[in-house]
């Protein structure tokens, strides 16, 4: 016994022992002298938290200064961009030119634009490739609101650039106090990050510009990680946004705890919503006071092991080898060896009355072992008794613990679980049913132990062995002698059969209404007393009343003619069926639906007539079809009659046309011939002013003569004839430069510059060379007429592809729109209609043209891009 004793190391070492606390009493006694140490410390630490704060907060501040400068710059250039003309009076195309110069003289900005006053973006220096709206973002919002300059949250993607920005924004408004537009400056994070990187900070510190949703716009170390993430550190966050200007303490991400000081920057007095936090290593800011704490520990560490060391050797000789005999002699009485005595003398204090006492208990506890052996003898044979009836019951019976464990089962419960009940006792839920399944179970079992109340007929489904059963359970609490409740009890049925059948018999049922309610049109079934009994949905839809309304009324009711409805029905009941049996519902709105009813009787099994089925058919729509067949024909007849008369009045209109281009061509021929007499001075000579009155009305009466000309091919191709083409081999250059000869003034005039690029493999081609010529001069009388104010250039453009002759005239005009692309080649359809045109024509020209190109044998279209410019396209056969 006692070399057993030994291996276990005589307890020397066990917390709980003499000896142990003896030692704890010594430590207790060291405790003030601790305490003392640490509260100096805390005392120290807390005077230099207070030096710290301050000087943390004003390391902040001055970090602000250098970026409150970036950001009153960029103040002062919207301010400034306000007063621009071209801003304030909304003219796109002067205020993006001056944007595009101004901005390379600011690398830190993303780009520099200008909105309405409803978010429309009017003016960029970067290009606006589609439309652009700002009157959701915040820092529109913030600037209409509050009449000021503002700064608006970071954007990860910018709707102009596509790359991250942060936007201020300056409304301008007029002399009257109505706003005009909102200037603003995209400012690129990147230069916030460079000013970051230039502050010189403690080893470990972090540095962080944030908007006032917490997202990063910059941070050092790191940007490329953090740029654009809210900040980790939510109470930061929180405290910032909230208190604006303090310090606070907080474990960082990477688990450094920091000390954070934070104050907003600002514009002037004006708050931008951006804040600067930094965050110091609270281990940087406290090595040195954390060096004295360690040194002073150490000496009263030192103190106390000399005193421990006093301690174990006092105590070793006076209590600890007495105690150890009465261990030893406890052990073999735990180890069943009721005869083991301590063997110490009584009259030694403390310790030999405590072994007096045990010895009286060894004994005592060898008497209630033999007490003991005979009642479990008698307990076993009670217990076979019970288990041989509870395997009897043919239910599943179980006994559970608090802790989800079997204590007992039956026979039945244990074949079904293909184990013995041995096997069964103390498995748990978990290792019997799959995991949300035993989850379920032990829910209920944990209300049953709480409450105390049982739970009857359950009903649930549970897979036992990969098989799934339907079962009725009955839980009830399992208590103990005292009235204590230990567990659960549970009595379970197997119903999977029953469950079976209810099933089957709810799809039957189920099968039944899908087949009512799988028809648009109303079906009802009524018994021999004409009660309806059930309905389908299409029935409440056209009575206007629910399911449980119509069930149980009569089925007459609900018609414009109730008798007639009472006759059909007894009819149906008296011959077994109708047919085709005409009647009104009405809806209880008023609404009347006619409808012809078929029906017939149903019977059971037995022969017995229960009710009669009736489905009934909605007739309106094809009343409805056959009033519309009638409205068609008689429209159709209308239509004849109109389109008789639309060809006569077409064929007036033309010969009204040439009747009268032809009469305006006699005077108009009147009038050149004679104005150009007068210009070669046949008539004497003119001063400058009659010069220029006579080129006028020349060139007038030509610019006139030519729109009778276009009039008159309209007139002839509208109505389907085919202009006449002279087909002849000309060379395309010379064609091209007689063009450009004729045209030249014009050119001059906007000060053009004409590019020609023409393919040397078709010099020649087969075409109408007047109507090749009209349709040349038309595509650069447009790019010439849209051409810009400040000029522009005019490239022409000739190749060949598949057998034609592809040319093109491309401009660098004013564009046009993508909504009037579709209709430039409509007739009399002019880019600039209304009172307020600046452009010349009627809109005949493309039109003529396109159709000239088409009965050549070729096709035109255009592209553009609205404010770069536009390009007509033509192709030509090369032989006709």
């Amino acid at each position: 016994m006692d070399k057993n004793y030994k291996k276990k190391g005589m307890r020397q070492f066990n917390f709980s022992n003499l000896r142990f606390r003896l030692l704890l009493i010594v430590f207790i006694a060291s405790i003030p002298a601790f305490l003392y140490t640490i509260n100096h410390a805390v005392e120290d630490r807390s005077d230099a938290e207070a030096q710290i704060e301050q000087e943390a907060l004003q390391l902040t501040k001055l970090t602000i200064a250098s970026h409150e400068q970036w950001i009153e710059g960029a103040r002062q250039l919207v301010i400034a961009l306000g007063n621009i003309p071209a801003v304030r009076d909304r003219k796109p195309a002067e205020c993006n030119e001056f944007m595009a110069q101004l901005i390379n003289n600011y690398p830190i900005y993303e780009n520099i634009f200008a909105v309405t006053p409803d978010g429309e973006v009017f003016c960029s220096a970067a290009s606006l490739n589609h439309k652009v709206n700002t009157s959701d973002l915040v820092y529109f919002q913030k600037a209409v609101s509050s009449h000021n300059f503002s700064i608006g949250d970071y954007q990860s993607e910018d709707r102009i650039t596509g790359v991250p920005v942060v936007v201020a924004a300056y409304p301008v408004y007029d002399d009257w106090g109505s706003l005009q537009a909102v200037v603003c400056v995209s400012i690129d994070p990147e230069w916030l990050n460079k000013l970051a990187g230039e502050m010189q900070l403690p080893p470990g510190s972090t540095f962080r510009i944030i908007d006032q949703k917490g997202t990063i716009l910059a941070r050092n170390p790191n940007p490329e990680k953090w740029v654009g993430r809210t900040m980790p550190e939510e109470s930061i966050i929180h405290t910032t946004l909230t208190h604006h200007e303090g310090t606070a303490e907080d474990k960082g991400v990477d688990g450094v705890t920091r000390f954070f000081s934070f104050a907003p920057i600002h514009s002037g007095s004006t708050e931008t919503g951006l804040f600067v936090s930094n965050g110091i290593p609270v281990s940087v800011i406290y090595t040195q006071i954390n060096q004295v704490l360690v040194r002073n520990l150490i000496y009263l560490g030192i103190v106390i092991f000399f005193m421990f060391g006093i301690a174990w050797f006092v105590s070793g000789s006076f209590v600890i080898r007495p105690i150890n005999a009465l261990l030893r002699a406890t052990e073999r009485l735990g180890t069943g060896d009721l005869g083991a005595r301590s063997g110490l003398n009584y009259e030694i204090g403390e310790i030999g009355e405590f072994a007096r006492i045990f010895d009286g208990m060894a004994g005592s506890l060898q008497e209630r072992e033999v007490q003991r052996t005979q009642a479990e003898k008698e307990l076993k044979k009670l217990q076979s008794e019970h288990q041989i009836m509870l395997d009897t019951v043919p239910a599943w019976i179980f006994f559970k613990d608090k802790n989800n464990t079997f204590i007992r089962v039956n026979k039945v419960f244990a074949d079904v679980m293909n184990m013995t009940s041995e096997q069964l006792a103390g498995k748990s839920m978990n290792e019997l049913y799959p995991e949300e399944q035993a989850e379920a179970f032990w829910k209920d079992d944990l209300e049953i132990i709480a409450t105390g109340n049982p739970k009857l007929n359950i009903i649930e489904p549970i897979n036992i062995n990969d098989k799934m059963h339907w079962v009725q359970t009955d839980k009830i609490p399992y208590k103990d002698s005292k009235g204590n409740i230990i567990g659960i009890i549970g009595f379970t049925i197997d119903i999977t059969q029953r469950k079976e059948a209810e099933e089957k018999l709810q799809e039957a049922l189920f099968y039944s209404r899908s087949l009512l309610e799988s028809t648009l049109d109303p079906l009802v079934t009524i018994n021999p007393e004409g009660k309806i009994t059930d309905t389908n949905k299409a029935t409440e839809i056209v009575t206007g009343l629910s399911r449980e309304k119509l069930i149980g009324n009569d089925f007459s009711d609900y018609f414009t003619d109730p008798d007639k409805a009472k006759t059909g029905y007894q009819e149906v009941f008296k011959n077994g069926f109708v047919r085709d049996y005409s009647l009104s519902i009405k809806n209880v709105s008023g609404k009347v639906t006619d409808v012809i009813y078929n029906a017939t009787i149903y019977k059971n099994p037995g022969g017995k007539v229960l009710g009669a089925f009736a489905a009934a058919r909605d007739i309106t729509q094809l009343k409805l079809i056959r009033e519309e067949r009638n409205r068609l024909v008689a429209r159709e007849a209308a239509a004849i009659a109109e389109a008789d008369a639309a060809k006569k009045l077409n064929q007036l209109k033309s010969d009204i046309l040439n009747t009268m281009s032809h009469e305006f061509r006699t005077p108009m021929n009147a009038i050149i011939g004679f104005s150009d007499l007068i210009k070669l001075k046949m008539c004497g000579e003119l001063t400058k002013t009659q010069e220029q009155f006579i080129n006028n009305i020349s060139n007038s009466a030509k610019h006139l003569q030519s729109i009778i000309s276009d009039l008159l091919d309209i007139v002839k191709l509208e109505s389907g004839e085919k202009l006449p083409l002279m087909i002849e081999l000309f060379n395309v250059p010379e064609v091209i430069e007689e063009t450009l000869a004729f045209m030249s003034e014009k050119v001059d005039e906007k000060n053009l510059i004409i590019i020609k690029e023409i393919d040397s493999e078709i010099n020649v081609i087969s075409a109408d060379k007047i109507r090749f010529k009209k349709i040349l001069m038309n595509c650069l009388d447009n790019a010439i007429k849209f051409s810009k104010p400040e000029g522009g250039i005019v490239t022409i453009r000739s190749w060949k592809i598949d057998g034609f002759a592809q040319f093109s005239i491309t401009d660098t005009g004013i564009g046009i729109r993508e909504e009037d692309m579709t209709k430039i080649f409509s007739l009399f359809y002019q880019v600039d209609s209304g009172l307020t045109r600046k452009y010349g024509g009627i809109g005949m020209g493309l039109h003529t043209v396109k159709k000239l190109v088409e009965q050549h044998g070729g096709r035109m279209w255009a592209e553009s891009k609205y404010g770069e410019g536009t390009t007509l396209t033509f192709t030509l056969p090369l032989k006709i």
